[in-house]
């Protein structure tokens, strides 16, 4: 199973926001992991716990896929995003919640 990554920051405009999840049990952890893995084979990407994100109302039940790069801005993360074939609701500027 893959592990959270909680040295990664979510400062805004930050890391663009791949996936996100509410991941109350094994199931959904194990699913997870494999969407993340799916990610992780297209473009660096990081797996961050909500409560690591310090943002109002994620635990540690919201599991966070974001691209590994951090950018400076949110229309830098959409050029990125674009750049790589990714679109909404895949790959947006951080929005910490699912």
């Amino acid at each position: 199973m893959t592990t959270p990554d909680p040295s990664a920051t979510t400062d805004r405009p930050g890391r663009p926001q791949l996936a996100a999840a509410q991941v109350p049990d094994d199931e959904a952890a194990t699913a997870f992991s494999q969407r993340h893995r799916d990610w992780t084979a297209s473009v660096p990407a990081l797996l961050v716990l909500g409560d690591d994100t310090g943002a109002d109302g994620l635990d540690d039940t919201w599991w966070l896929t974001l691209a590994a790069q951090r950018f400076g801005s949110d229309a830098d993360v959409t050029a990125w995003c674009t750049a790589n074939g990714l679109a909404a609701p895949d790959c947006v500027p951080p929005r910490l919640a699912g």
